[in-house]
């Protein structure tokens, strides 16, 4: 009977003794080693991590705003990209509504795209100023053809047309993604910039960048495209990743950038090496410096005030680490303190 008992006691306990003895020394743990609030702090850290690079970026648009002329930093936002809202007519005294610019442009399209080749690719411009783009969330805009923004550039205008792209870089290897500009093209030849392009709204032969594809569409698809056209690159923008917006003095553009978009080492072999615009290349935050202190470095405004503004964040990522700081600030010291050796003119 006694070594029944025991084997049945034994048995048919010992389960629950393994979970309370398990249980115990689990509650030991988490009191021990502060388990519970190790996890707190980490979710408070990243989220004071987002509100520490918005605070800075706010300090840093105007401070490098002030260093580099050619450009203007308009707004830097960690929220969604702003949408793209068509508009079917402009205020009176936009060049789109002069007779001579809308008669030169029919010149155009006869000598240059007839019969129709592809090149007359639909561009979005911007009807208002682009300071009027501060803090808001839609960006109203003309669609045109590029023969109207040609014949509006021989006139001496210089039109707001919206382009997108993105600071692509390499957190493992320390690099940065950075195309050199064909020799050919008509404006900075030869000179480094970011990646990116024109925005292409919808037209009843275009659908390119208004598709509706989830996370895929607008300014965010737009640099998502022109990221694979120059560089073969397949990237994936998050809803709230960083970006900053700039307009450039020469051109007229105005620059949406998606700011640090991490990929991995195993991806550094298969960017595509030229473009026809121009050619890209992974440089290290070194090898920028190095460039830099050599008077070797050439380089579009907006594309420098881009660069340098993201170094001065420490190189935040979509999510804003930071996993780059130490090496991107150092690039941004010595970029700032040899701006007279680099080439921004036209």
């Amino acid at each position: 009977m006694g070594d029944w008992f025991n084997n049945f006691a034994l048995n048919s306990l010992a389960p629950y003794v393994v979970f309370l003895a398990a249980g115990a020394i689990l509650s030991w743990l988490v009191r021990r080693f502060y388990v519970f609030d190790r996890i707190k702090h980490l979710a408070v850290r990243r989220f004071n991590a987002r509100d520490k690079v918005e605070e800075l970026g706010r300090v840093r648009l105007t401070e490098v705003d002030g260093l580099i002329e050619g450009g203007e930093l308009i707004d830097f936002r960690l929220g969604d990209a702003p949408r793209m809202a068509a508009t079917t007519s402009a205020p009176e005294d936009h060049w789109s509504c002069d007779p001579d610019v809308v008669g030169a442009a029919k010149l155009v399209r006869a000598e240059r795209y007839h019969p129709p080749k592809g090149e007359n690719r639909p561009h979005g411009v911007i009807t208002g100023s682009p300071r009027s783009l501060r803090a808001t969330q839609t960006y109203p805009f003309l669609g045109v053809d590029y023969a109207l923004i040609t014949a509006a550039r021989a006139a001496g205008h210089k039109p707001h047309i919206m382009s997108a792209g993105g600071i692509v870089f390499c957190p493992s290897a320390g690099k940065v993604l950075l195309q050199q500009r064909s020799d050919k093209v008509e404006t900075f030849p030869s000179k480094f910039h970011v990646l990116g392009g024109n925005y292409e709204p919808a037209t009843l032969v275009n659908e390119n960048d208004d598709l509706r594809e989830p996370g895929r569409y607008g300014l965010r698809r737009t640099a998502i495209r022109e990221i694979h056209e120059e560089s073969g690159l397949a990237v994936d923008l998050a809803d709230n990743h960083p970006h900053l917006v700039f307009h450039e003095d020469e051109t007229g553009f105005i620059g949406l950038v998606f700011l640090g978009i991490a990929v991995d080492s195993t991806r550094l072999s298969g960017v595509v090496g030229t473009h026809q615009e121009g050619g890209v290349k992974f440089y290290s935050f070194k090898e920028i410096g190095d460039l830099a202190e050599a008077g070797q470095l050439a380089f579009v405004p907006t594309g420098l005030q881009t660069l340098m503004f993201w170094l001065s964040l420490g190189a935040p990522d979509g999510n804003c680490n930071l996993p780059c700081r130490k090496q991107a600030l150092a690039c941004y010291d010595r970029l700032k303190a040899n701006l007279s050796k680099i080439d921004t003119s036209i």
